[in-house]
């Protein structure tokens, strides 16, 4: 097999979001190839060019990652979440932290109910995602008591909707899919996260929680797509800042 040497062999540049294969087979081709390589006698070189669709790969792995997780059985993905709130509720940057953004959890995500109250316990100021009728997201303060009201799309939402700038927010929990252990994150599609975590101060810690088999070896993104800083879940903690 003849290498390929990336910068000497002139293959045609792929478009953008095209990946390029060189393929060797047996063939006829001479021992000088047109673009003064040499090739071994009776091989030649093929050039195939696919195109990869990131859109694509992630409807995929979501329909995958979505089945993974709804078949953790109810009373194992009780006690794995617990867990999970455990190990999030020691991170020292949440101790530290004053504004929390939390979600408000649905079908088989892990449940935010009981973090939720404990935050407000300890005297954190607690926020919940809305979506506006600008289909954007905000956040709002909710205190013990306060109603929250079901939507459409899942997840229940503040009443009470007055929102925070985003620049007082300290830490972020977000829901997902599937995250990878560079802090790759897949949503569910609307982008309503990615384009709030791009609001945030540098200061604001961003951690992504999920049961253990949601993690992935890797999450594709695009560039709009926002990382979390660190990935909670029932059997660790992963910083991907400190990954050697």
């Amino acid at each position: 097999m003849v290498p390929f040497v990336a910068g000497r062999n002139r293959v045609p540049n792929p478009a953008a979001g095209m990946t390029a294969f060189l393929t060797f087979t047996r063939g006829s081709l001479p021992l000088e190839a047109p673009w003064g390589r040499e090739v071994y006698p009776g091989r030649g070189i093929r050039t195939h060019v696919e195109t990869v669709d990131p859109g694509s790969t992630k409807r995929s792995m979501r329909d995958r990652m979505r089945a993974e997780r709804a078949s953790i059985p109810a009373a194992e993905r009780s006690a794995l979440a617990a867990r999970a709130e455990a190990r999030l509720l020691t991170l020292p940057e949440l101790r530290g932290a004053e504004t929390v953004l939390l979600f408000y959890s649905f079908g088989s995500e892990i449940p935010t109910a009981v973090l939720v109250r404990r935050l407000l316990e300890r005297g954190r100021r607690v926020l919940l995602p809305y979506l506006t009728d600008g289909n954007s997201m905000e956040a709002a303060e909710i205190r013990p008591g306060d109603p929250l009201e079901q939507t459409e799309y899942g997840p229940k939402e503040p009443a009470r909707r007055v929102a925070v700038d985003p620049a007082e927010v300290d830490l972020v929990v977000t829901p997902g899919l599937a995250f990878d252990r560079a802090g790759g994150r897949l949503g569910y599609g609307g982008g309503y996260y990615d384009r709030y975590l791009a609001r945030l101060q540098p200061h604001a810690l961003r951690v992504g929680i999920c049961f253990a088999a949601q993690v992935v070896d890797e999450v594709p993104l695009e560039d709009a797509d926002q990382r979390v800083d660190v990935v909670v879940t029932d059997t660790e903690v992963v910083r991907p800042g400190e990954l050697g």
